[in-house]
């Protein structure tokens, strides 16, 4: 408590997908006394369609193996998690990373997974100068539908 380590629990992904028995198989086999001190992270990551959202996505959960050669727009929300050790520490963060849908037709069903996020990862085309325009949107809708949050920008 009061640490600047402790992140509120992640609530569960949302729909199953192909890989969600083996994330499930995989959190059940973890414990505590592997890791020391276990914190979980929720990470949106947000933006218009088409602007890579999901290859980065992919590419950070696989450490760079895995570039998706086959685009399929995602529908909803996918979700995906990843461990990572804070070097020099026993601390493990699990994040938990909401990969939201960016056709305008999903923005308000992808936002009810915004809530108690942690962490929000605005993504647009530096070929495409329009997703680059509608990120105050995109800020403006985190806003709305997370009021307690407050954004510092990196």
């Amino acid at each position: 408590p009061g640490s600047i380590f402790s992140f509120p629990p992640c609530p569960p992904p949302p729909t199953p997908g192909p890989n969600i028995h083996e994330t499930i198989e995989r959190i059940a086999a973890m414990s505590a006394a592997n890791f020391g001190v276990l914190l979980r992270c929720k990470v949106i990551v947000v933006g218009d369609a088409g602007v890579g959202k999901s290859a980065i996505v992919q590419m950070f959960h696989s450490k760079g193996s895995h570039y998706p050669r086959q685009y399929n727009m995602t529908t909803g929300c996918d979700f995906v998690m990843k461990e990572m050790k804070v070097p020099e520490s026993d601390y493990t963060v699990e994040l938990h990373i909401y990969d939201c849908a960016g056709q305008s037709v999903f923005k308000e069903l992808t936002s009810q997974y915004w809530k108690n996020s942690n962490i929000v990862i605005f993504v647009y085309d530096v070929t495409k100068p329009e997703s680059f325009e509608s990120l105050g949107e995109w800020l403006d809708l985190v806003r709305k539908k997370c009021p307690e949050k407050v954004l510092p920008g990196v």
